[in-house]
């Protein structure tokens, strides 16, 4: 499941900088996704996202999913 909301800073009356976001927490789909950001009241960003990566580590740690 997906969690995701709107920042309006430095505040909801009168926001310089204003968008929404939402975190996947599943490897297949991407990490963080920015959307809809507005600075000023002028769209800068449609979208933008990283992905959500998996990496072994050799040891007992880490958030490493064995998918095989």
């Amino acid at each position: 499941m997906a969690i995701s909301g709107r920042v309006m800073w430095p505040s909801e009356a009168q926001p310089i900088w204003r968008f929404n976001w939402t975190l996947a927490d599943s490897p297949d789909e991407e990490g963080i996704v920015i959307r809809d950001a507005f600075f000023r009241q002028h769209k800068v960003l449609y979208k933008a996202s990283l992905p959500s990566l998996r990496v072994f580590y050799d040891g007992n740690c880490g958030p490493y999913t064995n998918l095989m």
